[in-house]
């Protein structure tokens, strides 16, 4: 028994270096071809969201195929509700913002030299800093780089708009099919432990995913209902633009305030807008804190902040844009493969004494 259990631990061992290995391996994937990889590792992410719909129309009757064209359809659909809805609004904004955009910057560098002139026979620290100065310096460039935005966006949408689409369907129809290949590739006597943790990381990302996504929704719905109740304009496009940096944790929704505040601040004075304006950003994440996120607690991973502070940081300087974003999921997916073979190895030390 002795040599059955030293067998069983250096498995253990061995598939937890192997795991750790796979993912540092896909880590530096991504971050070599993360560019040309984007439009699959989203469609990836697509297809794994909607794997369980799909299973669920087949068990009912429909081919696999069918299920996903009516899937598919019903996404469609209420993607072509949500833009006739909300995309009139949305580009409007966006044209009154471009057209405005440098007078903004204009009223916010005077109310700032004036602000200046107050504080600064106290501070004098304020006029090596001389915020006035650096708007003016960032006002020019943006005049330069605006043009460029508009044709960089089309450019760089276009992979996703193509090829999504069809490479989340082909991953839908197959995936099955490939997961049975996989499992195929796995000796029997590790088979139970590989399925064991494949299902566990599965359902435990999953529900991260999904309820990261609500998240962010909800918090981005709050925002931009109540920052028109307060009278700021580009509302729909504030509260959209705080739900998607949302997406990355404890950094996103900070960064995601600015544009707000800024665009606030260019409004009026700071009691008449700033403050109202920092209230509803406040109070979007104090929802999502108290009942939002507690709602979905209970099916998301949990992680201590500093772990995902430090996994953001990494995520960034290692993946770039895209890091603060899958930095989180690829975090549970390296404690889920610890822990499962931490009480693994565990298991088996207690069977030692025994």
């Amino acid at each position: 028994m002795e040599t059955e259990r030293a067998i069983k631990l250096r498995l253990w061992l061995k598939i937890t270096a192997l795991l750790l290995g796979a993912l540092l391996f896909v880590g530096w994937l991504i971050k070599t071809l993360y560019i040309m990889l984007a439009p699959f590792l989203l469609s990836l992410l697509i297809s794994y969201l909607l794997h369980p719909t799909v299973n669920r129309l087949e068990r009912r009757g429909l081919v696999r195929e069918w299920a996903i064209l009516i899937l598919f359809s019903a996404l469609l659909l209420a993607s072509g509700l949500f833009f006739f809805l909300l995309l009139p609004g949305m580009v409007g904004e966006l044209q009154s913002l471009y057209t405005d955009f440098p007078a903004f910057l204009f009223s916010l560098e005077e109310q700032t030299k004036a602000w200046q002139s107050r504080w600064m026979p106290r501070y004098p620290l304020l006029a090596r800093i001389d915020l006035a100065a650096q708007l003016v310096t960032f006002r020019q460039a943006m005049r330069a780089h605006l043009l460029h935005v508009l044709p960089y966006l089309s450019k760089a949408l276009t992979p996703y708009i193509l090829f999504v689409p069809l490479l989340t369907f082909f991953l839908l129809r197959d995936g099955p099919i490939f997961r049975k290949a996989l499992f195929r590739l796995v000796p029997n006597r590790y088979f139970e432990m590989v399925f064991i943790l494949q299902y566990r990381l599965s359902r435990q990302l999953r529900n991260y995913i999904r309820g990261i996504l609500l998240d962010s929704l909800g918090v981005g719905a709050v925002t931009t209902l109540g920052l028109h109740l307060v009278n700021v304009r580009y509302a729909l496009f504030l509260g959209i633009t705080y739900g998607l940096a949302n997406l990355v944790p404890f950094f996103g929704p900070i960064l995601g305030t600015i544009p707000g505040i800024v665009l606030a601040a260019s409004q009026g004075s700071a009691m008449g807008a700033v403050i109202p304006a920092i209230l509803v950003y406040g109070l979007a994440q104090f929802i999502s804190a108290t009942l939002i996120i507690p709602l979905l607690m209970s099916r998301m991973v949990q992680l201590h902040p500093v772990v995902v502070i430090m996994a953001v940081i990494a995520g960034a300087n290692l993946f770039g844009p895209i890091g603060p974003i899958i930095a989180v999921p690829l975090t549970c997916i390296l404690k889920v493969v610890l822990w499962e073979s931490y009480y693994g190895i565990k298991s088996l030390k207690h069977g030692f004494g025994s």
